[in-house]
């Protein structure tokens, strides 16, 4: 749903902010550009530092990621794709391994989820914001995180809004605390970094390290 892409790209972009932070450019891959640029300001980012490419075909598409993956001058790489061989997977991530740039798969309703080589696989659901101190009108945003894979590390669910420059966590009780960075709708992650320590597990679940839709 429209609503799903939303949360996903504006979850996305809390990811780019960190890896953006010192210089550099994100390319994003799409069969359609419904991103707004303007609108990923709230997360830190520079929409000029965007640079979309429109491409008709899925191969395409993937053959752009690769390509783009060899560059060391971009700070992370971003490809919509539904389907993706493993083969094709492991060639993305042989080309992250070689030049230190993060790639993010954004999957759309996959038939096969489960048959890439991505170190993490994230599924981000939009929930109601909280508006902060029960004052009216719109709160941050507010997802569910659903890490369904990640490399060496635990599965989980969190629930987590963007607040202050950063993730936080929201426990049962629903009161925000600070939250490390994590890396990766359902999102893949081809990532060079290594996983971050996980927190210890709070009820309902804690956060490491990405919708119903589906991404890499």
């Amino acid at each position: 749903t429209s609503e799903q892409a939303a949360a996903t790209a504006g979850f996305l972009s809390g990811l780019l902010a960190p890896l953006m932070k010192n210089g550099g450019a994100c390319l994003w891959i799409t069969g359609k550009k419904k991103l707004f640029p303007p609108g990923t300001a709230i997360y830190g980012l520079a929409p000029d530092r965007l640079i979309f490419v429109e491409l008709s075909k899925e191969k395409d598409i993937r053959w752009a990621m690769e390509e783009a993956l060899k560059c060391e001058a971009l700070a992370a790489v971003i490809g919509e794709i539904s389907e993706l061989s493993f083969t094709d997977s492991r060639r993305l991530q042989l080309a992250v391994e070689q030049s230190r740039v993060t790639g993010f798969l954004l999957r759309h309703a996959p038939r096969n989820p489960g048959t890439v080589a991505a170190v993490a696989r994230w599924e981000i659901t939009p929930l109601p914001s909280i508006a902060e101190d029960g004052l009216p009108g719109i709160g941050f945003p507010h997802w569910q995180i659903n890490l369904q894979k990640i490399r060496n590390g635990r599965p989980g669910t969190w629930q987590v809004e963007w607040a202050a420059g950063r993730f936080r966590f929201l426990s049962e009780n629903r009161s925000p605390s600070a939250l490390p960075w994590p890396s990766e709708p359902q999102s893949e992650s081809l990532s060079k970094q290594p996983q971050p320590k996980q927190p210890e597990q709070q009820p309902p679940s804690a956060l490491p390290w990405p919708s119903k839709r589906r991404t890499g």
